[in-house]
């Protein structure tokens, strides 16, 4: 391509558009087909899910070395003995009311008085 780019003058038509850009493009047009072949075989070749899966699981035991997920090495939970509850303390009773408490504290006042 050249140093400066080319003007693209506005016409209506697409015709226009598209004749002004072969002129342009002009020996990149090969190269233009060629990746539109390549899109179209990506776009044709597409992946089946259970082959995808499949890919995946043999890309991980060639990774790990081993098996991974599969049957074989799933283990099943069993249920385990719950430990024996702990034994509350038993809750303190009160020593008395609040009249208790209020006269406790009225000689004590007494007291420093």
């Amino acid at each position: 391509m050249a140093d400066s780019k080319p003007s693209i003058a506005r016409d209506s038509t697409m015709a226009a558009t598209a004749k002004q850009a072969k002129q342009i493009l002009g020996k990149e047009k090969s190269t233009l087909g060629d990746t539109r072949a390549v899109t179209n075989v990506i776009k044709k070749t597409k992946i089946k899910r259970s082959s995808a899966v499949q890919k995946v699981a043999d890309e991980a035991k060639a990774y790990l070395g081993h098996d991974v997920g599969t049957s074989g090495e799933r283990k099943l939970r069993t249920r385990k003995a719950r430990p024996a509850p702990v034994a509350k303390k038993p809750a303190t009773k009160r020593a008395g009311t609040m009249k208790a408490t209020a006269k406790e504290g009225k000689a004590f006042l007494k007291g420093k008085k």
